[in-house]
């Protein structure tokens, strides 16, 4: 399945940092979108999640296909460490 990962994520967060060490580490290709430059589709994240935490993931499947979805998970929400939200990642792209 192909599929798209895009981390929110601010430059001076160290979570953030160490969230994406973490995930070149485990080989997962995303796109980094810092919240200040990427702010309108922040605040759209934001408006679905209902929180403003960071690094935020946003999962989009089969992309480009008839099936096509996007997955949303917010910190505090759907998980308490980044290491908690890489493994949920690992699940929804295997």
């Amino acid at each position: 399945m192909k599929h798209e990962l895009v981390i929110y994520t601010m430059e001076d967060c160290s979570h953030c940092q160490d969230f994406k060490k973490l995930l070149n580490e485990a080989d997962i290709s995303f796109y980094d979108r810092d919240i200040y430059e990427h702010n309108k589709e922040y605040d759209m994240y934001c408006e679905i999640t209902g929180t403003e935490y960071v690094p935020a993931v946003m999962l989009i499947k089969n992309v480009g296909g008839k099936d096509e979805s996007t997955h949303f998970f917010a910190p505090t929400k759907d998980y308490e460490t980044i290491h908690e939200a890489l493994d949920i990642i690992k699940k929804n792209i295997l």
